[in-house]
């Protein structure tokens, strides 16, 4: 078949599925009320696939679990940091069946994070996606590129070439970062054909920040106001598929007076 310039990747999807990611914080503060404001918008916005970052575990119980069961959805859960007798680490939670996971920590002590691998059999094929944390000093920004190495070394081996892949979660960085401005090819890749999609970058207006002084939560931190949230797609694949077509910040206003978590969340629809 001759190649179609105007159609470089043939028909484009029309359908979506919908991605959030959030930094969860674990039990800190007030975390019982701030659990069902997480959920709440969680249920409101319905996504297809949600991975969430310093997500607990206490003896048999995880936070993952516990979403999974409240928004009825699958999930994998990984923890790999204590913290006061509570293990906080990533999880992937899913409306569709896993059928594989996998788990990799990077770093350790104060330049600690890890990420999750989920394999979701979705209707339109598989999706594969990884749930992140950098390590979050200002100081880390060399440490964060080497581990965006691992993991996206990682991530492509287990990924299939052919279908979506996501890499989403609290990257403690900018999108002006020497180690994100590499996973969009503004700076040498950090591995030979990974490339990506910003899809805040691409498709989210207004206020982009994620960790923010408005944010009682995160304001006791002194910390510079930053986007440290992101999904990525990597690009290309046929169809368009995983190409970002809407982006939001999301829990960025408080319920009832009760603030969802230090860090705002993330939302994208992308092609599926």
């Amino acid at each position: 078949m001759a190649f179609d310039v105007m159609k470089p990747y043939g028909d484009v999807l029309e359908t979506t599925v919908r991605v959030v990611t959030w930094n969860v914080w674990s039990r800190f503060g007030p975390w019982e009320e701030r659990e069902a404001v997480l959920l709440g918008t969680l249920r409101d916005l319905d996504p297809d696939i949600v991975c969430i970052q310093e997500a607990w575990k206490v003896g048999d119980e995880t936070q993952g679990g516990r979403f999974a069961e409240a928004l009825d959805m699958h999930h994998v859960q990984v923890g790999e940091l204590e913290y006061e007798g509570v293990i906080s680490g990533q999880a992937v939670l899913s409306r569709w069946p896993i059928t594989e996971s996998d788990a990799l920590d990077v770093g350790e002590g104060d330049t600690a994070g890890g990420a999750m691998f989920a394999r979701v059999d979705g209707p339109r094929g598989v999706i594969d996606v990884v749930s992140l944390i950098l390590t979050w000093r200002l100081d880390h920004s060399h440490l964060r590129a080497e581990q965006l190495t691992e993991i996206c070394g990682w991530a492509k081996d287990l990924s299939n070439p052919y279908h979506p892949l996501f890499l989403c979660g609290d990257f403690n960085s900018t999108p002006d970062s020497d180690e994100l401005r590499a996973m969009v090819g503004l700076a040498p890749v950090h591995v030979p054909d990974m490339v990506f999609y910003d899809a805040v970058a691409m498709r989210a207006t207004g206020p982009t920040a994620t960790f923010t002084e408005r944010n009682p939560f995160s304001a006791v931190g002194m910390y510079p106001e930053k986007q440290l949230d992101h999904i990525f797609s990597h690009w290309p694949k046929a169809h368009g598929a995983g190409h970002p077509v809407a982006a939001a910040i999301i829990g960025d206003e408080p319920v009832g007076g009760v603030w969802a978590s230090d860090h705002f969340g993330v939302m994208a629809e992308l092609r599926y």
